[in-house]
């Protein structure tokens, strides 16, 4: 960390997460930060439909949306830190995670959803997503340091990830219906 000159030494400068080559190896957490820029890319990119790209860009930003307060106040309470992050300076949220991975398996959630299945296979299908990220959430709080949890657990994750799924979800319909027509260029 260096000091920034012109504040007198008041604002403690960073340094980058990516180092120039040959200076330091990147580190196990820096290099799972990577993984989840990759794998987030690849769920969007490999995992929605051409056809149903303007749901997807609904259900993404609504989720980012959605995520963005709740995030800040779960930080804000103390429940949860993330000590390495990409840009320690401008949030104390996991930028990748939060408002990258976290969408974008929201949007295959979205555009995969069960419409026309029994209520048991929703419900189902909503327990599968919200466990899967909730345990992924868990594995690396217990074997990186992105994420701490202080007064939170994998149940937290995975009820909040149920009720975060079901708001977006439903804004999602709501937006969709009001709004699909015109997107379509129908009146």
């Amino acid at each position: 960390m260096s000091r920034h000159p012109r504040l007198g030494g008041s604002l403690q400068i960073r340094t980058p997460i990516i180092r120039p080559a040959g200076e330091r190896p990147m580190s196990l957490d820096h290099a799972f930060l990577l993984a989840i820029a990759v794998s987030a890319v690849a769920v969007l990119f490999f995992g929605i439909p051409r056809s149903q790209i303007r749901e997807a860009l609904i259900s993404f930003t609504c989720f980012q949306a959605l995520t963005w307060p709740v995030g800040f106040a779960i930080t804000g309470l103390g429940w949860i830190t993330y000590p390495v992050r990409i840009f320690p300076l401008a949030t104390d949220l996991g930028f990748l995670f939060d408002y990258l991975f976290c969408p974008a398996v929201f949007t295959l959630f979205q555009v995969r959803y069960p419409q026309d299945r029994p209520l048991m296979v929703q419900g189902a299908y909503y327990a599968v997503y919200a466990v899967g990220v909730a345990l992924l959430q868990s594995w690396v709080a217990d074997h990186t340091g992105l994420i701490d949890f202080k007064r939170w657990t994998a149940y937290n994750s995975i009820l909040l990830y149920l009720a975060e799924y079901w708001v977006a979800r439903r804004y999602v319909i709501w937006f969709l219906r009001r709004w699909a027509p015109s997107l379509r260029g129908e009146r």
